[in-house]
């Protein structure tokens, strides 16, 4: 997926690769611990030329719509997971202070 507006495209490591960004920075993973599409410049002659030989060396490619949706649904998961666990917990303390409660 690419803007030609901009010229930046959205692109994602191929399976089994690890590839830094530009900056050295880890590349963005997902809630689920997955690499994410990341937006991307593919102008310039550093950016640009680190993310084109990236490509051509086949250590990333453009990210899918499908990509994008999977993403998103990582998240998604993961935090409804993360708000159920925390309504569990709060139900559990609250159950816990009401047993102590009919204790005294």
């Amino acid at each position: 997926m690419a803007d030609e507006k901009t010229s930046t495209s959205l692109l994602i490591p191929n399976e089994g690769r690890h590839v830094p960004r530009f900056d050295g920075r880890p590349w963005p993973k997902d809630n689920a611990g997955k690499d994410k599409p990341y937006a991307v410049s593919l102008e310039g002659p550093d950016e640009g030329r680190f993310y084109r030989k990236r490509l051509k060396d086949e250590d990333l490619r453009h990210a899918t719509e499908d990509d994008v949706a999977q993403a998103k649904a990582n998240d998604d998961k993961v935090e409804a997971d993360a708000k159920k666990a925390a309504a569990a917990a709060k139900k559990a303390a609250a159950n816990q202070t009401k047993g102590e409660g009919d204790k005294q």
